[in-house]
């Protein structure tokens, strides 16, 4: 049943169909599929079956395009159909894909992860430059960096980025994901120890566990 929803999600993406796709979407959140099953084993999964069909040139790079904002768009209604219970903010974090990532569709599930659960967040989306990455975290101070990285290139402007940070006069917590986070052993190529997350449940279980305020850091 799963691999028949995530095809007929696809179709419906790669025909740009936003009403289509949300409404198949709307319809399993009423049926009692939780936000995180609909990121983490419907959402995910499409848009890899997505990028498996365009290796394959079986689309073209258009229709990814057209497929990935059509999940874009529905990740943004999911998020605002989505009962926030008013709390008082857990803390403040800033999210980006490191210098040199286009693709932002990972960071904003988790963007709506971290919305749920009452965050103050600021979202820069992909590819934001390391020079500004830092300027911005000095002003604003968050209590958090959430970083997404997929491409091995990049991985120096990760390692850049942590040195900088490391050399502000206060110590942001530095959650790192991403496709590159479950293929290497993050914590082996940066000075500072990072928290790593390979997935959404992992990321749900850091914020229900509060691990802010503890030592006790995942991935490493």
């Amino acid at each position: 049943m799963q691999e028949k929803i995530v095809k007929d999600l696809a179709d419906l993406m790669l025909k740009g169909d936003e009403h289509g796709t949300w409404v198949e979407v709307l319809n399993l959140i009423d049926e009692g599929y939780d936000r995180l099953y609909i990121y983490e084993m419907l959402l995910t999964k499409v848009m890899r079956y997505i990028g498996e069909l365009w290796e394959e040139n079986e689309i073209s790079v258009a229709e990814e395009h057209i497929a990935s904002n059509v999940c874009s768009f529905v990740l943004s209604k999911v998020g605002e159909s989505a009962a926030i219970e008013k709390k008082k903010s857990p803390g403040k974090v800033m999210m980006f894909c490191i210098e040199g990532e286009e693709h932002s569709l990972g960071l904003k599930m988790v963007h709506n992860v971290f919305k749920e659960h009452s965050w103050d967040i600021r979202f820069f989306g992909s590819n934001l430059p390391v020079h500004d990455a830092v300027v911005f975290a000095n002003k604003w101070r968050p209590d958090v960096l959430c970083i997404s990285i997929s491409i091995v290139y990049n991985l120096p402007n990760l390692i850049r980025l942590v040195e900088q940070i490391d050399q502000l006069d206060y110590q942001p917590k530095i959650i790192v994901g991403g496709r590159v986070s479950t293929m290497y052993p993050l914590n082996d190529y940066l000075k500072r120890k990072t928290v790593v997350l390979k997935d959404l449940v992992e990321v749900n279980d850091w914020l229900v566990n509060n691990k802010i305020s503890s030592r006790d850091y995942v991935g490493s």
